[in-house]
């Protein structure tokens, strides 16, 4: 069901839960040690109003976003959980995206996946305290659940954003303060050209992935977060695309793309004048951390048809618009035909920051620590163009680009009291592919050439 829920408390031990699609439900904590709500499956909202005593009685709240108005007022002595989840199987229409070059009226496998946390302005108390909000999408056009109608396409896009915020809120806990933001996506465009592509100026096979993903976890405005325990402020964004394009089928020809673009952000951050201490000095928190980790993953492959492909004059073709987008050339101009093109297009940033004037003490250590691994494949292979069935060239173009910002900092009139502050700023894990079949690789003279956009500098250690 897709149900806005408002949860309240009628002035006795009596915990209100209603909304206009349910009946109301009136629960008597009395003698009651849990109190778990979940709302289960669709696009659910629950949102918390007035003041709710739950004496020593544990909350724990499932939802796809819970939210929370201005005057709330929640306390307990034991724990609070509260864990906004969601996903999308996909549905099909259209896309279009005018920086990107695409533009698709039908057989898109769209996915839109949204979980949040918003409990700005309220106030909490509680033992210990977990948000975490979590966004989770996993595609494949090649299932069979998606009814694609055109056969030389296979296109995903798919949106995931997951949010806890805290925006002048007031959060006080004797124990541990958990906060996560996790966004995860996992698609797999796969397609071989049908049998019956044989037109040398047109696509006989489109493979594209598009990933927009993000992770925010942030604690802002005139917040106050009073932790005895550990408080942990993490955002975790993890992506893997597996885009294909084969045309090598029998009897094909024309052009074969595959193309993945993802775009990641995540953030974890404390701001503003946003405050993590004890007034009265008595129990500071025992450690502080903010951490922003990404993780990225395309892998993107096409193989040219037997009968290769032949430019299309009116430069329509979804490979020649791509060709023409990345300004595609050689030292002999312009490259306007390809029988096999592969494109990754990789735009991430990952922050982990603390900048608010607010004090942030801790009795421990402040760690703010951002990590972004990022593994981009771009492989074409025009070896299947050939024979007596070639009308059409087999040139093979794959382009690898990554824009990647990865960022720790302390900022602004930061106030931080500890007894070590640690930030650590990691672009590890980081994968270049080159096709070796190419002029990539120059072994007379040790030389390889890893492209445009591969984000290395002169300095960096390499394996290969």
């Amino acid at each position: 069901a897709d149900d806005n829920l408002t949860l309240s408390q009628d002035g006795s031990d009596n915990i209100i839960l209603d909304g206009a699609t349910i009946e109301t439900h009136i629960l008597d904590l009395t003698g009651m040690t849990h109190l778990n709500i979940d709302l289960g499956e669709g696009t659910d909202t629950l949102t918390f109003s007035g003041t709710i005593h739950l004496g020593g009685v544990n909350l724990n709240i499932s939802a796809e976003s819970i939210l929370a108005d201005a005057t709330v007022d929640v306390t307990t002595t034991a724990d609070i959980t509260l864990t906004a989840s969601a996903g999308d199987d996909g549905n099909i229409g259209g896309f279009s995206d005018v920086d990107l070059g695409l533009d698709f009226l039908d057989d898109v496998v769209l996915a839109d996946s949204s979980a949040l946390i918003d409990l700005s302005g309220a106030t909490f108390e509680a033992a210990n305290m977990t948000l975490k909000a979590e966004s989770i999408l996993d595609l494949d056009t090649s299932s069979g659940g998606f009814p694609i109608g055109d056969l030389s396409l296979a296109v995903i896009y798919a949106q995931s954003n997951a949010e806890v915020l805290l925006d002048g809120t007031t959060i006080a806990t004797d124990g541990n303060l958990d906060i996560d933001a996790v966004s995860n996506v996992k698609t797999k465009a796969v397609l071989a050209a049908d049998a019956s592509s044989d037109e040398s100026t047109y696509d006989a096979a489109v493979a594209v992935s598009v990933i927009e993903s993000s992770a925010t976890a942030l604690v802002s405005g005139a917040s106050e977060l009073t932790v005895s325990g550990a408080l942990t402020l993490s955002a975790a964004n993890r992506t893997t695309a597996l885009t294909t394009a084969d045309g090598s089928t029998t009897g094909t020809a024309g052009a074969a793309l595959a193309f993945t673009y993802i775009e990641g952000l995540t953030q974890a951050g404390i701001a503003d004048s946003a405050s993590v201490d004890d007034a009265l000095d008595a129990d500071e928190a025992d450690s502080v951390k903010v951490e922003a980790t990404a993780g990225h993953t395309a892998t993107t492959t096409t193989v040219s048809t037997p009968g290769g492909a032949e430019e299309d004059t009116s430069g329509d073709t979804r490979t020649e618009e791509q060709l023409s987008r990345n300004n595609t050339e050689t030292s002999d101009g312009s490259v306007n035909v390809a029988a096999a093109l592969a494109i990754t297009d990789m735009v991430v940033d990952t922050q982990a920051y603390i900048t608010s004037s607010g004090p942030v003490v801790s009795n421990g250590d402040i760690d703010i620590e951002a990590a972004t691994a990022v593994r981009g494949s771009a492989l074409a292979d025009g070896t299947a163009t050939g024979g007596d069935d070639s009308v059409g060239v087999g040139v093979a173009v794959a382009l690898n680009l990554a824009n990647i910002d990865n960022n720790a900092f302390i900022g602004g009139p930061a106030d931080l009291t500890a007894g070590t502050v640690n930030v650590d700023a990691n672009l590890g894990g980081r994968a270049w592919a080159v096709d070796p079949s190419g002029d990539a690789v120059d072994l007379d003279n040790d030389f390889i050439d890893l492209g445009a956009g591969h984000g290395f500098k002169t300095g960096d250690a390499l394996n290969y």
